[in-house]
């Protein structure tokens, strides 16, 4: 129903799912998929929420959490909630391009660059991660500590094969 446009008809279908199997957070998330799709992301927000309050550990519940709070402008709440879950067992190509997007809309662009080149990195796209890397490190304003990380980075990034 809700790939055929008729959202209405597939509301009314979760909404009867959810109140038999409150707890189910694959309901939640389709839930919350179903408003995104409707164009109803302020609508969406509270189905993420509450998989996320069900499953904390779960990367479906989280993910659909954070791309639903970047979808409302809650960027830093959505970058917060990345670093919570952020242990170094969960950091997939996925965790850095969101926790980019998030930082993007933050304005904090040398971070944003070195996410988005862990994303790179971890795709296998070297190339694209020292070019990533290069603009991070030219970005104003950097910490002495923020530059030193970036071009110890960038010089693995290089080793790996993204010399250019």
């Amino acid at each position: 129903l809700t790939e055929a446009g008729d959202f209405e008809h597939a509301r009314i279908e979760i909404n009867k799912l959810l109140a038999q199997y409150p707890a189910m957070i694959a309901f939640q998330l389709a839930a919350g998929r179903l408003e995104q799709k409707a164009n109803r992301f302020t609508d969406a927000l509270p189905y993420f929420a509450k998989a996320y309050e069900l499953e904390p550990d779960s990367r479906a519940a989280v993910y659909g959490y954070i791309n639903a709070l970047l979808l409302v402008d809650r960027a830093e709440e959505a970058k917060a909630l990345l670093g919570k879950y952020g242990t170094s067992d969960h950091r997939d190509p996925k965790f850095y391009k969101m926790l980019a997007d998030a930082e993007t809309r933050l304005g904090q662009d040398a971070n944003a660059h070195h996410s988005l080149a862990e994303y790179y990195a971890l795709s296998g796209e070297w190339p694209y991660a020292a070019e990533q890397l290069r603009l991070a490190r030219e970005t104003p304003g950097l910490s002495n500590y923020q530059r030193q990380k970036i071009v110890a980075r960038l010089g693995q990034a290089q080793t790996s094969g993204g010399a250019a």
